[in-house]
């Protein structure tokens, strides 16, 4: 969008990366590691140009694209090299693009500030004051305004003690942030559209498609009791987050560069796109239509002349915006060349906006948009003056933070890039990122497991470069960064591994940052908040895992040096809980003013027995504590206020504390919540409910009331009869409904109707549906319908028509198919020689349902319907391998502890009724050993279950939740694993098949899904040998340096434990922490065996260095040698030696250039793999002796080490 400002016009810059090195001359103190002690790590401190270097060279020179021309040749150029490998090549293989949604999940944002400055009340929490984000609760101070999926309730909250609806808005799309400005009401919400894009190469590296939609809709709320629309506009892309300044709200928002894809031609000919079942089924890989032969996919040429002209059209976002009407009144691209910044690197494909609106307008519409290229942003930090998008990016030397700097301009609205940088690691929130005097300080993790480290950068703005001016790395190393808050010249720092150390740091002087405190307690906080002068709560759990009980801590942090943990409140016995403020800080509350602290927790019940089933329900509820500095019990706990739904959100109005759950708003007193003011339930009333109408049931008594969050006054008012004319009567007390089976009930597998209830003047409807058993017939030889699938192509498909027909009946002689009609969409069909089945084959190249009906003696029919090909897709399951910062891994070493976590989503356009999902895990136990016990996501309320039937399976995982699913991928469950041995590891999983009632439903208890419907991923993973040290494999105490006290950590791990198979748990990282003479790094050859071979591979090295050096190496190796020998001697030599046979057959390929007591063994360049077995020819040189096989060099081996040790 144009606008006048200064684009510097630079030429397009390189961006380096450089990993950052430590030297010895940069650490404050370093412990020498001799033969007797261990290593200690410490906290190096970096000076002001040391860690300069670090994104020095990151900086580049900020250009917008010139033209449009030029911005069209690099989409164009971009596109190329995306198909490039494709172009002409033979096509055997249509794919569709798969729905992905772009949304990156929320991030847990934490802040401090009030959203309001007026005292009177206080709304959700935000980060920086002035700057209001996005949320599903607000309040102007008299009035709530609460999202609720798709509606938005107004609440008249002016008379806390009678709170009523002034209003509701329907919005079908998916809302996930509100402002309130005065009289504006702004509703942001997703649309998740399907723009199918046919003939995508399934052999091409290429990004998934999808059509998210973000809305914003702007609302006159002058009469909160009828909310006017005033504009709705749709920009292409996805949300991260909103802000907003005054009345000017900030968008930022991910939108990937869908380039078009190859035709396929076929004989020369654009290929048509296969035969459709249904929208959906353009999203489901299928095979290729026509079969392939003949058919390639076009040239780069033709794809050039085709798509050249409109490419910025077709891959730039784009916008429209309607008037309260309806009407488009603006719409085109929403960016122009000048609009968009050049990328810093090659194929980055995703592009981050950030558009302004002026919700004050008379037709508030895009004001300005600018964009950058990223990898996908989803962490953004904003001030009043500049917004900060946070991009992790991935790369092979490690992980890093591309940060990129943005100015706004209060008058006019307008955003410009002004310097960009880099930092090592990622951020774990936007509270890891924090603007104070004109520096930016960033708090980052890089590394994974034992290798893990943190840091904190100050980084300055030199020109158009973000640099780091001072900085602390290898902070707590091993340990993940939970928590950090930044306050003023301040910073605390939470990790954790098994104990939660909180560190204070000094930054005070941004080029000296410095770490002043530290203090260790048992378990760990997600989340800090401060309190007071000098105070801090932090809320988390208070033991090793994430089935610990939920704690809050308050600390002293007067004295940076000696912060103190003055109090602690621990939720006993709610291990199996979770509370959203462990992930986002709008779910924190903390009132200052009052001492008052909340927040919301939901726990999983008790088992109970419900309609013959064993359920745990989930209890929901707001805790409310006291902080009170000064008080015998600084932290107290005040009680808790109960809710029926999922718990969002708690604000103040004066002295009242309104909680806000999904269906109901709760007033207490601020100060004592066990005193009710008053309640008032604004969400739906009527649930739909699903039922099953048995055999030889005529009829039916539905209460379906007993689902619905209703008060006592509420009653059926209507029914609209079903359309089988099933006839649907209400009883006299309006309390439930009876059913009575229609006529001709065999032909219908459900059927539905609607009824509508009346509670306190409000209406609510909901529908009911009843699934039919069907019933036997008079006349006994009356077979029933029939459904089958077949694959496109097949021939002569044996479909068993009577085997559901006639059941319980016995035949003199069993009744056979006479004859079949001729089916609808050409395929063919006969009766089977036996008479009882019908032969099908699909016409040729068809794709879709067919149907036809066959006749058995007697003259009775039945019609087959046959689905050729693959259904629709309505469930999408997804699993994913993380850390324990939610990260994604696909490389792990051996001893890493690993989250599975499995996301299910409902694919259907309209979803709707209970939502529930059964899997099978499965994975190879050989890899990986469960660590801990499975955690539900909190949308799945009810019904969970799952058990490890077998090793590596784990069977009927799942729960079900008891209302309509959430737009979008909601986490299934998750569970911890440890890395057990290297190697290539999957996590499957298969929809649950073995009885109707733990199917993967969606609709109802009774309607399994067909798992053919249920679209997977599964997870790779690379597991790597944790006990070699891959980068340099002598080296194995991590050092960076060689020397003999490498080849004494193996002895040391042989004493202590002999010649044995290294396995993922056989060496825990937790004992290389409590010994630290023990080292994970012990596997030199990477044999999965720890051996003497490991050390004599060390000496040798050492040996030929210190001869190559001039030195006196006879001497120095034998002493080297003698120190060997001498505690091998002491140890277990029986041990190792028993291990012979076990190290002949697993160890690798070992030239020995002679036995004798300076063992200088020297190993081939090629170790790592697995040694000949007695049959193979694989031979070794010896000195004297060439042509010894292995297993005779292994014999010399042994021989040799029983001499020396003698």
């Amino acid at each position: 969008m144009r606008r006048p400002r200064d684009h510097r016009r630079t030429k397009r810059p390189i961006l380096r990366r450089r990993r950052l090195s430590i030297g010895p001359e940069r650490l404050e103190s370093r412990i020498v590691l001799d033969g007797q002690t261990g290593v200690a790590a410490e906290i190096a401190v970096e000076s002001t140009n040391s860690a300069a270097d670090t994104n020095a060279d990151a900086a580049t020179r900020i250009a917008t694209f010139e033209s449009d021309e030029s911005l069209r040749q690099y989409l164009l150029d971009s596109a190329v090299a995306r198909y490039r490998d494709q172009f002409g090549q033979p096509a055997t293989w249509w794919a569709y693009p798969m729905y992905y949604s772009e949304r990156v999940a929320a991030v847990a944002d934490a802040g401090i500030s009030l959203d309001s400055a007026n005292l009177s009340y206080q709304g959700t929490n935000i980060q920086v004051a002035g700057v209001d984000e996005g949320d599903l609760v607000k309040t102007d101070g008299e009035f709530l305004y609460i999202a609720n999926a798709d509606k938005i309730s107004i609440i008249d909250a002016r008379s806390t003690d009678d709170l009523k609806i002034a209003a509701e808005l329907d919005n079908a799309d998916w809302i996930s942030d509100l402002f309130v400005s005065g009289d504006r009401l702004t509703v942001i919400s997703t649309h998740y559209g399907l723009t199918p894009q046919l003939g995508l190469a399934i052999d091409v590296w290429s990004p998934i498609a999808s059509e998210p939609n973000t809305l914003v809709r702007v609302y006159d709320i002058a009469d909160r009791t009828s909310p006017a629309l005033v504009s709705e506009t749709s920009l292409d892309g996805s949300v991260v987050t909103t802000r907003r300044i005054d009345d000017r709200v900030y968008l930022v928002l991910n939108d990937y560069l869908n380039f078009p894809q190859p035709n396929v031609l076929c004989d020369g000919e654009v290929a048509p796109p296969p035969a459709r079942i249904s929208l959906w089924s353009d999203y489901w890989p299928a095979p290729a239509e026509p079969t392939g032969k003949g058919c390639v996919y076009e040239s780069e040429a033709d794809y050039v002349s085709r798509v050249g002209g409109s490419i910025s059209d077709l891959a730039l976002p784009r916008f429209d915006v309607k008037d309260a009407a309806g009407d488009v009144i603006v719409e085109g691209s929403l960016l122009d060349a000048t609009d968009l910044y050049q990328p810093l690197a090659d194929e980055v494909w995703n592009l981050t906006s950030i558009v302004t609106f002026d919700v004050g307008q008379s037709v508030p519409q895009p004001e300005t948009a600018v964009a950058t290229f990223t990898t996908a942003t989803s962490t953004v930090y904003m001030s009043a003056d500049n917004v900060y998008l946070i991009d992790a990016q991935y790369l092979s030397d490690g992980a890093s933070t591309a940060i990129q700097k943005f100015n706004l301009d209060s008058e006019t609205g307008g955003v410009t890039l002004v310097a960009t940088g880099s930092v090592p690691g990622t951020t774990i929130n936007q509270f890891a990122v924090d603007e104070y005097a004109g520096y930016l300080r960033v708090a980052t993790s890089e590394g994974w497991g034992e290798e893990r480290s943190n840091n904190l950068f100050v980084l300055g703005q030199d020109g158009e470069a973000l640099t780091t001016v001072g900085s602390i790395t290898d902070i707590a190393p091993g340990e993940s960064i939970f928590a950090v808050r930044f306050m003023g010249e301040e910073a605390y720092l939470v990790t954790f591994r098994f104990v939660d150390p909180l560190f204070t740091i000094d930054l005070s002087e941004p080029t000296d940052p410095v770490v002043v405190g530290e203090l260790k307690i048992p378990g760990f906080s997600n989340y800090l908040h401060p309190v007071g002068e000098g105070l801090l709560v932090g809320l988390g759990r208070d033991g090793e895992t994430f089935a610990s009980d939920p704690q809050v801590s308050l600390f002293d942090v007067v004295n940076p040096s000696d912060p103190q943990r003055i109090d602690q409140v621990v939720l006993s016995g709610m291990g199996a809980s979770w509370s959203e403020a462990f992930s986002n800080h709008h779910a924190v509350s903390y009132f200052a003013e009052s001492g008052i602290l909340v927040f919301p927790m939901q726990t999983y019940g008790p088992w109970v027995e419900l309609d013959g089933q064993f359920q745990n329900r989930m209890e929901n509820e707001f805790w409310v504590l006291q902080v009170a500095p000064g008080a015998d019990d600084p932290l107290r706990l005040l009680g808790s206020i109960q809710h029926d739904s999922r718990p969002m959100r708690a604000i103040r109005i004066g002295d009242v504390l309104l909680t806000v759950s999904e269906d109901l708003v709760r007033a207490n007193r601020l100060t004592d919540p066990t005193v009710l003011i008053d309640e008032l339930h604004y969400g739906r009333i009527a649930q739909d409910d699903f039922y099953t109408l048995p055999r030889g049931v005529e009829q039916l008594t539905l209460s379906v009331l007993a689902n619905d969050a209703i008060p006592s006054d509420a009653t059926i008012v209507s029914v609209d009869q079903p359309a089988s004319r099933a006839q649907v009567t209400i009883a006299a007390d309006g309390k439930s409904l009876t059913y009575s089976r229609p006529l001709f009930s065999n032909d219908m597998f459900a059927d539905t109707f609607t009824y509508t209830i009346e509670s306190g003047g409000r209406t609510s409807t909901a529908t009911v549906t009843i699934y039919l058993q069907p019933e036997p017939t008079p006349d006994e030889n009356q077979p029933y319908n029939d459904r089958f699938r077949v694959e496109p192509g097949s021939t002569k498909n044996r479909l068993e028509v009577l085997a559901n027909d006639f059941p319980g009946v016995e035949f003199v002689q069993a009744p056979q198919v006479t004859e079949v009609s001729t089916p609808d969409a050409g395929g063919t069909v006969a009766v089977s020689d036996d008479g009882q089945a019908v032969v099908y084959t699909p016409a040729e190249d068809f794709v879709g349902t067919e149907t036809f009906t066959y006749t058995v003696d007697g003259g009775a029919s039945a019609t087959v319907v046959v689905v050729v090909g693959r259904p629709s897709p309505v469930i999408g399951v997804d699993v994913k391998v993380v850390d324990a910062n939610g990260l994604p891994v696909n490389d792990v070493k051996t001893g890493d502890e690993i989250w599975v976590e499995v996301h299910v989503e409902d694919l259907r356009n309209s979803p709707e009724g209970v939502f529930a999902a059964y899997v099978n895990l499965q994975y190879d136990p050989e890899r990986a050993t469960p660590s801990g016990r499975i955690e539900y996501g909190s949308e799945f309320a009810n019904a969970r279950r799952g058990s490890e039937t077998q090793t590596g399976r784990f069977d009927s995982v799942g729960a079900s939740a008891d209302f309509t699913a959430t737009q979008g991928k909601q986490l299934l469950f998750r569970m911890p694993f440890t890395a057990a041995t290297s190697g290539e590891l999957r996590f499957d999983v298969t929809p649950v098949e073995d009885s109707p009632a733990s199917e993967m439903l969606v609709f109802g208890m009774n309607s399994a899904i067909d798992p053919e419907a249920v679209r997977v991923t599964s997870a790779p993973l690379d597991i790597r040998n944790g006990f070699h040290n891959r980068d340099r494999r002598t080296d194995t105490d991590g050092d960076g340096e060689v020397s003999a006290i490498d080849a004494l950590m193996v002895i040391n791990e042989l004493n202590r434990t002999g010649s044995r198979r290294l396995r993922g748990v056989a060496v825990r990282v937790a004992e290389a922490e409590a010994e630290s003479s023990v080292s994970p790094m012990v596997d030199v050859n990477n044999d999965e065996f720890v051996s003497p071979i490991d050390a004599l591979l060390i000496i040798n090295e050492l040996n030929a260095r210190a001869a190559a050096a001039g030195e006196s190496g006879g001497e120095s190796t034998v002493t080297a040698a003698s120190g060997l020998a001498t505690s091998l001697k002491s140890s277990s030599l029986s041990s190792t030696l028993a291990t012979h046979g076990d190290l002949r057959r697993a160890s690798p390929s070992v030239v020995v250039d002679e036995v004798s007591p300076s063992v200088a063994w020297v190993a081939s360049d090629q170790l790592g793999g697995v040694g000949a077995s007695d049959g193979e020819a694989e031979r070794f040189a010896l000195s004297g002796a060439n042509g010894m096989d292995w297993h005779a060099a292994a014999d010399e081996f042994f021989a040799g080490l029983e001499r020396l040790t003698d």
